[in-house]
């Protein structure tokens, strides 16, 4: 098989493993294992079709739609695995800090901000102007906080969602 026809039947593999959630090791055996049955499958063709090119192609059609097979591969690892995976992904772990730190940073926030709040609403607690002042600079932090997260959520949500580049 020569470097024509082996390119699109490589490109064909590394589709179909490139999404599936678990380690590169167990990528590797999965289109390993996948290499073989297309390798049986084009040397049926070959022999059929005594062309290289097209032994590739019908190989290729034979298998099947790369987008099912890669759905139907991904729905062969076990909930843990892609749970193990997607925390110690290391690729694109920033995301997961940003959603994390957001996920903080909100309530944290919210903590300096509810009772600067109640503070000003009751007559009875802002006795002194100190402590008016310091009500005002923890209210002031706390929005800083919360923006700050609901901002950090939003750039991992993004980070997440992009299209990936290949």
């Amino acid at each position: 098989m020569n470097d024509v026809v082996s390119d699109p039947m490589q490109a064909y593999l590394d589709r179909l493993v490139a999404a599936v959630p678990t380690s590169r090791a167990r990528k590797q055996e999965m289109r390993e294992e996948l290499q073989a049955h297309l390798h049986a499958l084009y040397e049926k063709e070959l022999l059929r079709h005594q062309d290289e090119r097209a032994a590739a192609k019908g190989a290729i059609q034979q298998f099947g739609a790369s987008d099912d097979l890669s759905s139907e591969l991904q729905a062969t690892v076990p909930f843990w695995v892609r749970f193990i995976f997607l925390v110690q992904e290391k690729g694109t772990i920033m995301w997961r800090w940003l959603l994390l730190l957001g996920c903080v940073a909100i309530p944290v926030g919210l903590g300096f901000v509810f009772p600067a709040i109640a503070k000003f609403n009751n007559p009875d607690l802002a006795v002194r102007s100190e402590s008016v002042g310091l009500s005002v600079a923890l209210f002031a932090l706390g929005i800083t906080v919360t923006l700050g997260g609901v901002g950090s959520c939003i750039w991992g949500a993004m980070l997440k969602l992009r299209p990936k580049s290949s």
